[in-house]
């Protein structure tokens, strides 16, 4: 939750979470996906909508504490969202408030990444060309949902936490 109050440092112990996220449902065929109109380059990517191994674990799930002590993440690592082959990698990431989000473009051709946030403030920015990024920060914590208006089929999920625990 957004607060006019500067956040505290983090706090860390030492602890260990371990387990996986269960889909429970039947999944869709894997599929892949061609995006030679990407640029000439590109090779087929598969749908990462959802992936789902044979043993129905769920892979790009963030798992975090809830109701943990929310902290400023200014001084943790910057995390990278690369537009690379017409796709985000890594396709969810999860940042912690104040924590820097890069958006980087490693490929050929323009994209764009675009967001609607309800906390955050909305975004439409482009990179041009390969090496061009962008760093963001975020205020509070959300779910978001980032796009390529230009390549559809490209998205990507961020999580932004209060607390480093995730």
């Amino acid at each position: 939750e957004q607060s006019n109050h500067p956040l505290p440092p983090p706090t860390f112990g030492e602890s260990k979470l371990t387990g996986h996220v269960k889909f429970l449902g039947k999944p869709r065929p894997f599929k892949l996906l061609d995006n030679k109109s990407c640029h000439s380059s590109a090779t087929p990517i598969p749908d990462e909508t959802l992936v789902v191994n044979a043993h129905q674990q769920l892979a790009g799930a963030i798992v975090y504490l809830k109701g943990a002590s929310p902290s400023d993440g200014s001084n943790q690592p910057i995390i990278e969202l690369d537009q690379k082959n017409c796709r985000y990698l890594p396709r969810v990431v999860a940042v912690q408030v104040g924590q820097t989000l890069r958006i980087k473009n490693s490929d050929p051709v323009f994209h764009n990444s675009h967001y609607v946030s309800q906390r955050n403030g909305s975004l439409n920015i482009g990179l041009a060309r390969a090496g061009d990024f962008k760093d963001l920060k975020f205020k509070s914590d959300e779910f978001l949902n980032i796009r390529c208006d230009v390549h559809p089929w490209m998205g990507a999920e961020v999580g932004v936490i209060s607390s480093p625990f995730f």
